[in-house]
């Protein structure tokens, strides 16, 4: 991808907004994760002039990338905005988990969970993933 902007960021929020509608709960996780993954992918490969070698790992992707953008929780003296810059590692391994083990993204087998995402837990998962990617994308603007 060549460029991200706030409306590409808008375009995949309609696209995970539509599943939800549809009641494709599962697919609109996957989407959520895919927009996570694409805001910070453009970041890294745009900040370094590098391709990064992701192995699907969201969590150390975003660690990268909190590095780069200074959003590591242990750059900062002010204990709120470690407690929030924490509260992203969180969201961002929450949703990898949700998506990894709920999703439309796997095979379902025998021993999979019975669980089923609900439509709540969408719907929050896809404003969590706005968020995040607003703010990655605010900061990386803000670090050029």
């Amino acid at each position: 991808m060549e460029r991200i902007s706030f409306e590409y960021i808008h375009e995949q929020i309609k696209k995970c907004d539509s599943k939800i509608v549809e009641k494709d709960y599962e697919g609109s996780i996957t989407n959520a994760r895919t927009l996570i993954e694409s805001v910070c992918l453009f970041i890294f490969e745009t900040k370094t002039n590098e391709k990064y070698d992701y192995d699907g790992n969201l969590l150390k992707l975003y660690k990268t990338i909190a590095s780069l953008l200074n959003m590591s929780p242990a750059n900062h003296e002010n204990e709120y905005i470690k407690q929030i810059l924490s509260g992203v590692f969180s969201i961002i391994n929450g949703v990898s988990g949700l998506r990894n083990s709920y999703s439309d993204s796997h095979g379902i087998g025998p021993s999979k969970s019975s669980y089923k995402i609900d439509e709540r837990h969408a719907v929050f998962t896809v404003n969590l993933a706005k968020i995040v990617s607003e703010y990655l994308f605010v900061s990386f603007e803000k670090s050029e």
